[in-house]
Protein backbone atom coordinates (compact mmCIF):
# COMPACT_ATOMS: atom_id res chain seq x y z
CA UNK A 1 0.00 0.00 0.00
CA UNK A 2 2.82 2.06 0.22
CA UNK A 3 4.20 4.24 -3.12
CA UNK A 4 8.26 3.83 -3.97
CA UNK A 5 9.92 7.34 -4.57
CA UNK A 6 10.37 6.43 -8.00
CA UNK A 7 6.73 5.81 -8.46
CA UNK A 8 6.47 9.66 -8.35
CA UNK A 9 8.35 9.83 -11.52
CA UNK A 10 6.59 10.55 -14.23
CA UNK A 11 9.09 8.90 -16.14
CA UNK A 12 9.66 5.44 -13.90
CA UNK A 13 5.53 5.13 -13.42
CA UNK A 14 4.66 1.43 -14.46
CA UNK A 15 2.96 1.67 -18.36
CA UNK A 16 3.15 -0.02 -21.35
CA UNK A 17 1.71 0.43 -24.69
CA UNK A 18 0.52 -2.42 -26.81
CA UNK A 19 0.23 -3.08 -30.12
CA UNK A 20 -2.87 -1.09 -30.65
CA UNK A 21 -1.78 2.26 -29.28
CA UNK A 22 -3.67 1.39 -25.79
CA UNK A 23 -2.19 1.72 -22.44
CA UNK A 24 -1.74 -0.97 -20.07
CA UNK A 25 -0.93 -1.06 -16.35
CA UNK A 26 0.93 -3.83 -14.66
CA UNK A 27 0.40 -4.15 -11.18
CA UNK A 28 4.33 -3.93 -9.37
CA UNK A 29 4.62 -4.35 -5.51
CA UNK A 30 5.46 -0.84 -4.20
CA UNK A 31 7.62 -1.87 -1.29
CA UNK A 32 11.20 -0.03 -1.84
CA UNK A 33 12.25 -3.53 -1.70
CA UNK A 34 10.67 -4.68 -4.71
CA UNK A 35 8.76 -7.71 -2.63
CA UNK A 36 4.88 -8.02 -3.63
CA UNK A 37 4.44 -9.81 -0.46
CA UNK A 38 5.17 -7.00 1.76
CA UNK A 39 3.14 -4.80 -0.64
CA UNK A 40 -0.04 -6.21 0.06
CA UNK A 41 -2.83 -6.34 2.16
CA UNK A 42 -5.76 -9.43 2.15
CA UNK A 43 -8.71 -8.37 4.04
CA UNK A 44 -11.31 -10.62 5.02
CA UNK A 45 -14.04 -9.01 7.14
CA UNK A 46 -13.29 -6.74 9.58
CA UNK A 47 -9.66 -8.53 9.64
CA UNK A 48 -6.63 -7.50 7.36
CA UNK A 49 -3.76 -9.19 6.98
CA UNK A 50 -0.17 -8.92 6.02
CA UNK A 51 3.42 -10.59 5.91
CA UNK A 52 6.04 -9.75 8.69
CA UNK A 53 9.27 -10.05 9.01
CA UNK A 54 9.11 -10.83 12.87
CA UNK A 55 13.02 -11.26 13.26
CA UNK A 56 16.06 -10.06 10.99
CA UNK A 57 17.50 -12.15 9.88
CA UNK A 58 13.86 -14.38 9.20
CA UNK A 59 11.23 -15.58 6.54
CA UNK A 60 8.45 -13.27 6.49
CA UNK A 61 4.85 -14.97 8.15
CA UNK A 62 1.66 -14.26 7.42
CA UNK A 63 0.05 -12.22 10.41
CA UNK A 64 -2.96 -9.95 11.75
CA UNK A 65 -2.51 -6.38 10.41
CA UNK A 66 -2.91 -4.25 13.95
CA UNK A 67 -5.73 -1.93 12.49
CA UNK A 68 -9.27 -2.38 11.19
CA UNK A 69 -9.89 -1.70 7.49
CA UNK A 70 -11.23 1.83 7.79
CA UNK A 71 -7.61 2.38 9.64
CA UNK A 72 -5.83 1.33 6.53
CA UNK A 73 -8.58 3.29 3.93
CA UNK A 74 -7.86 6.47 6.02
CA UNK A 75 -4.17 5.99 5.80
CA UNK A 76 -3.82 4.75 1.91
CA UNK A 77 -5.89 8.12 1.41
CA UNK A 78 -3.21 9.83 3.74
CA UNK A 79 -0.26 8.37 1.52
CA UNK A 80 -2.22 9.39 -1.90
CA UNK A 81 -2.62 12.74 -0.71
CA UNK A 82 1.13 12.94 0.25
CA UNK A 83 2.32 11.87 -3.15
CA UNK A 84 0.26 14.25 -5.36
CA UNK A 85 1.37 16.97 -2.96
CA UNK A 86 5.14 15.52 -3.69
CA UNK A 87 4.42 15.51 -7.35
CA UNK A 88 3.08 19.05 -7.41
CA UNK A 89 5.75 20.58 -5.20
CA UNK A 90 8.58 18.96 -7.62
CA UNK A 91 6.88 20.08 -10.58
CA UNK A 92 5.43 23.29 -10.10
CA UNK A 93 8.06 25.37 -8.17
CA UNK A 94 12.30 25.61 -8.15
CA UNK A 95 14.95 26.24 -6.31
CA UNK A 96 14.40 28.07 -2.79
CA UNK A 97 10.04 27.49 -2.93
CA UNK A 98 10.47 23.61 -4.13
CA UNK A 99 12.93 23.03 -0.72
CA UNK A 100 10.58 24.57 1.84
CA UNK A 101 7.43 22.75 -0.13
CA UNK A 102 9.48 19.37 0.23
CA UNK A 103 10.67 20.06 3.89
CA UNK A 104 7.98 19.11 5.76
CA UNK A 105 8.08 15.66 4.16
CA UNK A 106 11.89 14.90 5.33
CA UNK A 107 10.28 13.99 8.63
CA UNK A 108 6.97 12.23 7.05
CA UNK A 109 6.51 9.18 9.00
CA UNK A 110 5.50 7.70 4.83
CA UNK A 111 9.04 6.49 4.91
CA UNK A 112 9.14 6.49 0.70
CA UNK A 113 7.99 10.07 1.24
CA UNK A 114 11.11 11.02 3.41
CA UNK A 115 13.25 9.55 0.85
CA UNK A 116 11.96 11.03 -2.29
CA UNK A 117 12.37 14.73 -0.23
CA UNK A 118 15.98 14.06 0.52
CA UNK A 119 16.48 12.78 -3.09
CA UNK A 120 14.47 16.04 -4.66
CA UNK A 121 16.25 18.29 -2.35
CA UNK A 122 19.29 17.64 -3.71
CA UNK A 123 18.25 17.96 -7.11
CA UNK A 124 16.90 21.27 -6.52
CA UNK A 125 20.20 23.34 -6.56
CA UNK A 126 22.27 25.94 -5.00
CA UNK A 127 19.05 27.96 -4.06
CA UNK A 128 17.95 25.11 -1.99
CA UNK A 129 21.23 25.15 0.43
CA UNK A 130 20.00 27.36 2.90
CA UNK A 131 17.11 25.85 3.46
CA UNK A 132 18.88 22.13 3.94
CA UNK A 133 21.26 24.22 5.89
CA UNK A 134 18.59 25.04 8.44
CA UNK A 135 17.13 21.69 8.79
CA UNK A 136 20.10 20.35 9.97
CA UNK A 137 20.67 23.20 12.44
CA UNK A 138 17.10 21.87 13.33
CA UNK A 139 16.88 19.28 16.36
CA UNK A 140 13.81 18.28 15.59
CA UNK A 141 15.26 16.62 11.75
CA UNK A 142 18.58 15.49 13.67
CA UNK A 143 17.11 11.53 12.39
CA UNK A 144 17.67 12.25 8.95
CA UNK A 145 21.12 14.23 9.58
CA UNK A 146 22.69 11.87 7.09
CA UNK A 147 20.03 12.50 4.32
CA UNK A 148 20.49 16.22 4.44
CA UNK A 149 24.09 15.93 4.36
CA UNK A 150 24.02 14.30 1.50
CA UNK A 151 21.40 16.25 -0.24
CA UNK A 152 23.49 19.26 1.04
CA UNK A 153 26.55 18.27 -1.33
CA UNK A 154 24.27 17.42 -4.12
CA UNK A 155 22.28 21.02 -4.08
CA UNK A 156 25.36 23.16 -3.53
CA UNK A 157 28.32 21.11 -4.77
CA UNK A 158 31.79 22.48 -4.36
CA UNK A 159 30.54 25.56 -2.97
CA UNK A 160 29.20 23.77 0.27
CA UNK A 161 33.04 22.93 1.38
CA UNK A 162 33.45 25.39 3.81
CA UNK A 163 29.85 24.40 5.39
CA UNK A 164 30.69 20.81 5.92
CA UNK A 165 34.25 21.21 6.73
CA UNK A 166 32.86 23.33 9.69
CA UNK A 167 30.46 20.87 10.78
CA UNK A 168 33.30 18.41 10.97
CA UNK A 169 35.38 20.83 13.32
CA UNK A 170 31.97 20.81 15.70
CA UNK A 171 32.24 16.91 15.89
CA UNK A 172 35.85 16.39 15.73
CA UNK A 173 35.61 18.56 19.21
CA UNK A 174 32.52 16.27 20.35
CA UNK A 175 34.57 13.55 20.29
CA UNK A 176 37.91 15.06 21.54
CA UNK A 177 35.14 15.63 24.92
CA UNK A 178 33.59 12.22 24.45
CA UNK A 179 35.88 9.77 22.94
CA UNK A 180 38.14 9.75 25.90
CA UNK A 181 34.96 9.00 28.37
CA UNK A 182 33.90 5.77 26.62
CA UNK A 183 33.94 2.61 27.43
CA UNK A 184 34.93 -0.37 25.39
CA UNK A 185 32.21 -1.87 23.07
CA UNK A 186 29.82 1.35 23.79
CA UNK A 187 28.30 1.06 20.26
CA UNK A 188 26.85 -2.56 21.30
CA UNK A 189 25.65 -1.44 24.39
CA UNK A 190 22.38 -0.07 22.81
CA UNK A 191 21.37 -1.82 19.59
CA UNK A 192 18.82 0.99 19.10
CA UNK A 193 20.39 2.63 15.98
CA UNK A 194 18.80 6.28 16.57
CA UNK A 195 20.58 6.35 19.90
CA UNK A 196 22.98 10.07 20.25
CA UNK A 197 26.42 8.33 19.62
CA UNK A 198 25.15 6.23 16.70
CA UNK A 199 23.96 9.19 15.31
CA UNK A 200 27.48 11.18 15.74
CA UNK A 201 29.47 8.45 14.42
CA UNK A 202 26.99 8.40 11.19
CA UNK A 203 26.58 11.99 10.82
CA UNK A 204 30.67 12.37 11.31
CA UNK A 205 31.11 9.50 9.11
CA UNK A 206 28.95 10.82 6.37
CA UNK A 207 30.56 14.95 6.36
CA UNK A 208 33.48 12.61 5.79
CA UNK A 209 32.53 11.20 2.73
CA UNK A 210 30.59 14.42 1.74
CA UNK A 211 33.89 16.28 1.47
CA UNK A 212 35.49 13.92 -0.82
CA UNK A 213 33.69 15.30 -3.53
CA UNK A 214 33.98 18.79 -2.91
CA UNK A 215 38.06 19.41 -2.84
CA UNK A 216 38.00 21.91 0.10
CA UNK A 217 41.59 21.67 0.85
CA UNK A 218 41.45 23.17 4.56
CA UNK A 219 39.06 20.25 5.51
CA UNK A 220 42.42 18.12 5.33
CA UNK A 221 43.40 19.30 8.17
CA UNK A 222 40.61 18.68 10.05
CA UNK A 223 40.87 14.85 8.55
CA UNK A 224 44.37 14.45 10.02
CA UNK A 225 42.84 15.97 13.23
CA UNK A 226 40.22 13.77 13.91
CA UNK A 227 42.14 10.03 12.42
CA UNK A 228 44.89 10.90 14.79
CA UNK A 229 42.19 11.23 17.74
CA UNK A 230 40.19 8.32 16.38
CA UNK A 231 43.47 6.05 16.25
CA UNK A 232 44.89 7.47 19.43
CA UNK A 233 41.87 5.64 21.22
CA UNK A 234 41.18 1.84 21.28
CA UNK A 235 37.61 2.51 22.36
CA UNK A 236 36.92 4.48 18.73
CA UNK A 237 39.33 3.05 17.05
CA UNK A 238 37.59 -0.72 17.52
CA UNK A 239 38.46 -3.05 14.17
CA UNK A 240 34.75 -4.49 14.50
CA UNK A 241 33.72 -1.79 11.90
CA UNK A 242 34.41 1.69 14.11
CA UNK A 243 37.92 2.03 12.50
CA UNK A 244 36.07 2.79 9.38
CA UNK A 245 36.00 6.15 10.34
CA UNK A 246 40.18 6.62 10.40
CA UNK A 247 39.61 4.84 7.31
CA UNK A 248 37.79 7.41 5.23
CA UNK A 249 39.44 10.13 6.99
CA UNK A 250 42.61 8.44 4.92
CA UNK A 251 40.97 8.58 1.64
CA UNK A 252 40.09 12.52 1.96
CA UNK A 253 43.34 13.36 3.68
CA UNK A 254 45.22 11.42 0.66
CA UNK A 255 42.44 13.13 -1.84
CA UNK A 256 42.72 16.50 -0.41
CA UNK A 257 46.97 15.98 -0.42
CA UNK A 258 46.67 15.59 -4.23
CA UNK A 259 45.84 18.45 -5.36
Amino acid sequence: MFFRSRVLQSEERQKQTNQTGKTEHSWKPADIFGEMKTSVLWIDGDHAYQFVQLMNPGPSVFFEFPGSEQKVRARVTEIDEAQKELTMSVAESEGTDRAERLKPYVRSDIFPARLFALEELGMSGPQAVPTIIAMLDDPSFGAEADGLIIALVKAGGESVGEELNSRLRRELAFWKTAGPNLTPGWWNQDLNSGTPLRGRYSQTYELIVALESTRYSPARKTAIELRDLWRSLPQLNDSSGLNQMAEECDKLISQLGSQ
